[in-house]
């Protein structure tokens, strides 16, 4: 009876041991993925050729591999953005304007 009770803390001590290293090496896998993105953004200025900034210009990202486009618009200054991309999206035609207001002084 003796040798059964000194190999079975011996027996759980390997278990714990164990499933110690084995919560560590996950705990260290989910760190390193939560570290890498799937998506990215994309910003910019839309201008005309004089350099005037485009207030309400339609400017829009394709993805050609899924068939998506999103659009946004600018704002007074010019200014866009596009947040949360997946990869795979370009700009390829930034001629779409819809109602383009110029401001000069």
């Amino acid at each position: 009876m003796d040798n059964i009770r000194r190999t079975f803390p011996r027996n759980g001590e390997r278990i714990l041991r164990s499933l110690a290293w084995a919560l560590t090496l996950t705990g260290l896998s989910v760190d390193a993925s939560l570290a890498q993105s799937s998506t990215g953004s994309v910003n910019g200025v839309a201008s005309d050729p004089s350099g005037l900034a485009l207030s309400g210009a339609a400017v829009t990202l394709e993805s050609f591999d899924r068939g998506e486009k999103r659009t946004t618009i600018t704002n007074t200054a010019g200014l866009f953005e596009f947040v949360l991309m997946p990869p795979g999206f370009s700009a390829r035609d930034a001629r779409e304007v819809q109602s383009v207001t110029r401001f000069t002084w």
